[in-house]
């Protein structure tokens, strides 16, 4: 019976976690396996050099599909985001949040990996 009742919660929270995981809309994820969408939020618009580094590492990867560049804090995609802090990077594929950082480096690495 105790073993019953330890199968029953690991998969009671198994589920939990996997569906906190991919609590986002399906409207923002990518629309094509094994590429990404980059959505970058700044609460300004972001300098060139900026601009600039995330554009080299996203072309240079081939893995990326589609990236918006988000300036207006008060917008609903910052919310469903729950952005907090600038400039965040967001990446996702079709099923989930991959990325979620506020560092060029980061997302250059993912988006080296595995190449």
């Amino acid at each position: 019976m105790k073993q019953v009742f330890w199968v029953l919660l690991y998969l009671i929270l198994a589920v939990t976690m996997g569906c906190a995981k991919s609590d986002i809309s399906s409207k923002y994820l990518s629309s094509a396996e094994g590429m990404y969408r980059v959505f970058i939020f700044s609460d300004g618009l972001p300098s060139a050099e900026f601009q600039n580094k995330v554009n080299k590492h996203i072309q240079d990867s081939g893995k990326v599909n589609e990236v918006g560049y988000f300036s207006n804090i008060e917008s609903s995609i910052h919310k469903d985001f729950n952005i907090e802090q600038y400039p965040t990077i967001i990446v996702v594929d079709t099923t989930n949040i991959v990325l979620r950082t506020n560092e060029i480096n980061e997302l250059q690495s993912l988006l080296q990996s595995n190449k």
